[in-house]
Order: C-alpha cells, then structure tokens, then sequence
C-alpha cells in the first residue's frame, strides 16, 4: 500500500469520520478550524430530523501509526498532556475517533477521568475499543455521552485569569449551558433539573435588533432590571440563537477580564464576552476605558447584564464624572421590567410547564422568573430565621454576607470572614436571647436549597466559601438599611493584599455615603503608591475644599501611571484662567486615553474663538472612542462660524458610524438648514429604526410637520405633529399648539397645551402658551369703526 504524507492521511482521515458521522449516523458534522488546539470537529445529533442541540467534540487521528500499540480488545493512545487537561476542561464531551486506513473503520473512546489510565511507565494513556466502531449499531452509546453525562463532567471549569484569556479554552456561545451564563435555577420537574421553557419577552424584539446591529463589527450592550426579571435568560436564549456558533468567553473575575485585554492580540475578532452583573467588573483591574478600547478595537460583542439596585453612579464625585459612568455612557443600554406585562404572563401561562403555570397565578403580586428563583420564598426564610429557637445564627451570617456584598465585596467569602461579622447582626436581634443554634448547624442551613433552585449563602469554588443570592442584596438594598461600620472594617481589613478589590471597597463607601471608610481605603492605597487610590484621595480632597491638597495627590496619581490625575489638573488650571496649562494637561491626558479630556481641551478652543482647533480636539475625542456628542460638537462649532458645509460632512462622518442616534442629529440638522430632501430621507431612516428605538417614528413625525408647516401645508403639518402629539412628543405638542394659534383655533390649541402641562407636570408651558396667545392677539388687527 502507498503510503499518504501525514498531512494528507490526517484529511483523508476526518473526510472518513463526516462520511460516516453524516450517512451512518445521520448527524450533522462541523468541521473545526482550530483542530491544532485539540478539537477536529463537532458532531450534533439529529432525531426525527430535527437537531437537537447535543453535540460531541471530536479529536481525529489518522494513520497505521495509531494503531502500533495493541491491547486486549483494542488500542492504547497516548496524547499529549496540554491536549488531556484542555479535554477534560471542555464544556462538551469529547471524543478521540481513531481511523484505520489499512481496513477504513473509525474506533472511539470517550475522554474521562475514567478512560484515561496511567501507563506502566509513567504518561497517560486512552484504551480505544475495537468493539466501539464509529458506525450506526453504536450510535447510542455516542449519544448516552450527551444525556447522560455527569454534572461535575458538564460543568465548565473554573477558570484562572491565564486560561480566561486563552481562546482555546472558550467554548461556542450555543454550547454553554444557562446556569453557566448566570440564568437562576428553577424548581425540578419531576425531580430532574431542567430549565423552564422559555418564555418570549415584549424587549426580545428590541435586543434582537440590537445585536444584529452589532454582529458583525462589535458592540457594548447592557440589560438593565431588578434581580428576578429575567436579564440573563434573554440574553442567553438571544445570544445562543444569533451568534451560536461564535466564540464565548465568561470572566468570573474583573482580574480575569483584565487578562482578556492584556492577551487581545490572540483574542478571535466578533467573539462574545459576557458579564454577568457588570459592576462586578467595574474596577481598575478589570472593565476600565482602555480595556474597552482594545474589545471593541477586536470587534468584541459584550453583552453584560446590570441588576438595577447596583446603578453605577453616574456623577463621580467634585466636579468629575467617575470612570463607570463614562463606559456606561459608551453602551447601549435597555432595560427590562420585572414584573411581566399581561402578554408575557398569557404566554406563560400556554406552556406545559407546571412551574410556570403556577408562576403565571401569582404574577400580580410578582414577576414571574423571581419567583421561579425562588426570590421571595428565600426573603421569607431569612426573615422567620430569626425567631428564637429557629435559625437566627443562620439568619445573623446571611445578613453579613448580604452586606458584605453591598460594600463592594463581589463573589464567594471565607466562612471566617462571615463569622468575623455576624456576631454584631446576632447582638443587633438579641444575642444569646435568641438562642441561637451552632455555627455547623447554622452554615448547613443556610446554604440548603430552597424550592429545589438555590439557597439564601450559595457554596463557592473554594471549600467553606459563600456568598449572598443576589435577590437577598437588591431586597436589602431597596430597604435602604445602612451597611455596618463592623462590615466596613472587616472588608477593608480583608482586601488590604488585594489593591484593586480594596479600592472597590472605598469607592462603594463613598457612593453611599460613608466617608470615613472611603477615605480609609484610599488613603492606605495611596501610601502603597496604587494610581486610583492617589487619584481618588485627591478627589476626596478637593470635594472638602482642599484644593492645594488635591492636587498634590493628582500630580503624584500621574507619577504613578493613573492619568485621569492630568485630566484633574487641567480642569483646575482652566478653572484659574491658567489656559496654556490646562491645555498641556489636557493633552496628556486625552493621549492616555482618558475620557473627556480631548473634548474639554476643545472646549477651551471653542470658548476662545479658535474654532478649528476646537473641531480637531472634538474629532480626536470622538475617534477615541466617546459618544457621538463629541462630532455633534464638532458640527455645531462649524455652523456656527458659517461654515454648514464642513457641519453637513461631520454629520456624515456620524452617520456612518451607523448609530440610531446619529440619525438623530443630521436630521435636526437638516431640518434647521431647510435641507427638505435631505430630511425627508433622514425622516424615512428614523421610520425604520423605530423597531429599535421607538421614538424614531415620532421624531420622523414632528420633523415632518416643523417642514411642511415652513412650506405653507398647513393641513398636513397638522396631521402629521399631531400623530406626535398623541405620541407624547413635547416638541410636537408645542409646534401643533403655536399652529393652531396662528390659525386662530385657540380653544384647540388650548387642550394640546393643557393635555402636555398634565402630563409633563410643567406649568411653565401653560405660561409659556397664554404669553404666545396674548402675543398673537397683539398682532390682531383693531376691528374697523364704523
């Protein structure tokens, strides 16, 4: 026989393994690219014709070499050991497919800390059974794989900040599984954990388009609500059904997101990142502006969900905005209800399921997929845990973790920091009144599960490590209840080896209004010569009044890398007129990236007169990743200095950007620089983005109406503001009320104004239209005397 070069044998080999996955089997077999890393190819069974989302990893190996090593009933494989710890760790079950090309059959072995054995020499070796053959008698056996595999083979490992960045060990976004992606358990059925049917949600429509938007080019989306709403399984079901087959990376860390940045280079361009409650990520360590830059610069899709108790505070502090408000400001955001709207619950209630039927009954009192979480049965527990005799220790070490959480300490505790802390919550209740049980006791019976979905401590990766279920953290949260001083301490204490969770800390203390702990934290980070916490310190400074010390630890910020400090200088030179100075600042940082000193440097230009510095600053703050505000800018100065053709470009320049929102302004745009044809197209295009943003279409309308009112058509100007009126469009309403007036129908133009007043609650519009009234009827001509 002649023999075929390796490379040749090893495509011969899997063309052998898709015939017959695909005639044999009937299967459908997706060959992989990245089969150097491990895995040739993936396998999907198929019954009754239709696919059914289990699929096989296959390793194909090829050749007479191969089958060298015989032994009882079989062959011995030996792989290599990156390929054995990357198997192990794959989210699907994996298969080792030998083909023989001596006689043309294909043997396999499933990949498990079962089948693989040590050698009498040391290594690790597979047994191939003769008996297993790849062909239609053993396609049970392949598919048991699939069904039957054992939770903790399943699950995707946990992973360190070095594997988090390494795109080999991501899985395909169809393949991870809904607990994996952050989806709350429901109850069993029937005494199997299985996930309820999905239940299309009123936002689904909207995310869609969404993501389709950004598909091929990257994108920031967040989804936005209460714990309980069901923020994760839209995402996921969205997610899975446009972009299955697209690479998904799931940091549990802002440290692990950080390596991701670090490695972007080996990072494949339009894969998903998903960040399950993005605040978590918020840190110096993780999800900063320069990180975004390299994401988004891959073309990255992150999809992150943020629990509405944890808003990202949105003003900084002083005269700053504060970093996460500036990334928020660079996604796009929806936001979705928690409780469900009567059509959700209708289609809820059409399901076969049994838990979603009884979700369906109590859905007046709350939303749907938290009490599938079992949200509220797990408030009531903790609350009678209180009561003495029962479970008030318990019920003491869940309220710590609770806030523990609340203060900035993300993820699963030591069951020794929990202790530290709870003895102030048991003293709070009554202390040994109580009688509280034993801490073993106390542990087990909080971290029980409840409704067979989850409990109120969840267990950690790390033995006696917990942390609070989220519902417990927003319930607290929504009572407002102050966080502990004994919490505060402990935490601190706790993070003082660990600079960028310690920093988290503070900043968590100070959005919430304790001071000393926020001061604490950054002061101790300042000696230790951490940037942020130089940076911050200097804030705090200046938010008290000491501007000379502020700037003090601004200057040493930027001596230790942190450049939002320059930024800071800057803004407090242009505030003393010291404008060369702030200039330099500016540009220093604007070159680091930071946000937004290049559109406050052109700021100063613009304020001067200097108009074409002013738009190369705007322009260096928009390439740099900011919002379209900064073309906007950019266009407004030009129009200014009556140049409306160099404006016309920039508003090009965003509309290529291919943002809803960019529409948005070169219609205005057009419409104040009588461009009627170019509005009208514009018009059209607010029309069709109306699936996303549902104001385009009453935009579009009062647009529309302003023009043909300015041509004389009166009688479609009003049809068409007011279509917007009735829409709610306040600008409309206002433009519908003066034509009316003009026309003298006041009695008419009177409700429009009365209905807009109610429902703005403004009365300064009821001022504002008897003033236009009383002016038009200044204009009147006098009746004629006889």
């Amino acid at each position: 026989m002649q023999h075929l070069p390796s490379a040749q044998t090893a495509t011969v080999g899997v063309a052998h393994v898709r015939l017959r996955v695909e005639r044999d089997l009937g299967w459908l077999f997706r060959e992989q690219s990245t089969g150097d890393h491990g895995v040739d190819a993936q396998v999907e069974i198929v019954e009754d014709g239709r696919a059914t989302g289990r699929v096989l990893a296959l390793q194909i190996k090829s050749g007479a070499s191969f089958f060298s090593s015989p032994a009882e009933n079989g062959w011995w494989f030996r792989p290599k050991p990156r390929h054995i710890e990357y198997w192990l760790h794959h989210t699907l079950p994996v298969v080792v497919v030998l083909w023989n090309p001596a006689n043309n059959t294909c043997h396999w072995q499933e990949v498990s800390p079962a089948t693989l054995v040590k050698g009498p020499q040391g290594g690790t070796r597979l047994l191939v059974p003769s008996s297993q053959r790849l062909e239609a008698d053993g396609a049970e056996a392949l598919r048991q794989l699939t069904s039957n595999a054992p939770s903790s083979r399943r699950r995707r490992p946990r992973l360190s900040s070095a594997s988090a960045a390494d795109p080999r060990l991501w899985p395909m976004a169809r393949d991870v599984t809904l607990t994996e992606l952050g989806v709350h358990r429901a109850a069993p059925l029937d005494g199997q954990d299985i996930a309820t049917p999905y239940v299309q949600r009123d936002l689904e429509r909207e995310l869609r388009t969404l993501l389709r938007t950004v598909k091929d080019n990257g994108g920031f989306i967040v989804i936005a609500g209460e714990s309980g709403a069901g923020k994760s399984r839209l995402a996921a079901e969205v997610v899975q059904d446009l972009m299955g087959d697209h690479l998904l990376s799931i940091p549990e860390t802002a440290e692990q997101l950080g390596a991701v940045g670090a490695a972007i280079d080996q990072v494949p361009e339009t894969a998903v990142l998903w960040l399950d409650d993005l605040d978590r990520f918020l840190s110096p360590a993780g999800l900063t502006s320069a990180v975004l830059d390299q994401l988004l610069g891959r073309r990255m899709i992150i999809v992150a969900t943020l629990r509405a108790g944890r808003r990202i505070d949105r003003s900084g502090i002083g005269a700053a905005k504060s970093p996460e408000a500036r990334l928020l400001e660079r996604a796009t955001t929806v936001h979705l209800d928690r409780v469900w709207s009567a059509d959700e619950v209708a289609l809820a209630g059409e399901t076969d399921d049994a838990r979603l039927a009884d979700a369906a009954d109590v859905a007046g009192s709350y939303g749907i997929a938290e009490y599938l979480a079992a949200g509220p049965q797990i408030v009531a527990a903790h609350r009678d845990a209180w009561a003495p005799d029962h479970q008030p220790r318990a019920a003491a070490l869940i309220a710590a973790a609770v806030d523990f959480a609340r203060a900035g300490l993300f993820g699963a505790l030591p069951v020794e920091l929990l202790a530290e802390a709870h003895d102030y919550y048991l003293d709070q209740r009554g202390g040994r009144r109580l009688r509280p049980e034993s801490f073993d006791r106390a542990i087990a019976w909080a971290a029980a599960l409840r409704c067979g979905t989850t409990s109120p401590l969840q267990p950690g990766d790390d033995d006696r490590t917990y942390q609070a279920f989220d519902y417990l953290v927003d319930h607290a949260e929504a009572a407002d209840t102050a966080v502990p001083d004994v919490v505060w301490r402990s935490a601190l204490a706790f993070t003082k080896d660990k600079p960028a969770r310690h920093f988290i800390v503070g900043l968590t203390a100070w959005r919430l209004g304790f001071a000393e702990p926020a001061y604490t934290s950054w002061r101790y980070l300042a000696e230790e010569g951490y940037g942020p916490g130089l940076f911050w310190l200097g804030l705090f400074y200046e938010h008290n009044g000491r501007v000379d010390k502020a700037e003090e630890y601004f200057h040493r910020a930027v001596e230790a890398g942190d450049l939002h400090g320059a930024q800071a200088l800057a803004r407090l030179c242009a505030e003393r007129e010291e404008i060369r100075e702030a200039e330099s600042w500016y540009e220093k940082a604007a070159d680091a990236g930071i946000f937004p000193a290049a559109g406050l440097r052109a700021q100063l230009h613009r304020d001067r007169g200097e108009w074409q510095q002013a738009v190369y600053w705007f322009v260096r703050e928009f390439e740099a990743g900011d919002t379209l505000d900064a073309l906007h800018m950019a266009a407004e100065v030009c129009s200014s200095v009556g140049r409306p053709d160099l404006a016309a470009g920039w508003y090009d320049a965003a509309l290529e950007v291919g943002s809803i929102e960019a529409i948005h302004m070169a219609a205005n745009f057009a419409y104040f620089q009588q461009d009627w044809r170019r509005l009208e197209r514009l018009c059209e295009a607010l029309r069709e983005s109306s699936a996303v943003d549902g104001r385009g279409a009453v935009e579009a309308d009062q647009l529309i109406g302003m023009m043909l009112r300015d041509q004389g058509d009166l009688a479609g100007a009003e049809v068409a503001l007011r279509r917007a009126h009735d829409a709610g469009d306040d600008r409309a309403s206002m433009s519908l009320s003066s034509l009316l007036t003009d026309q003298g129908r006041q009695d008419e133009a009177d409700e429009v104004v009365q209905h807009i007043s109610i429902q703005t609650g403004d009365g300064r519009v009821l001022k504002w239209h008897e003033y236009l009234a009383e002016a038009a009827a200044d204009e009147k001509p006098e009746p004629a005397t006889q």
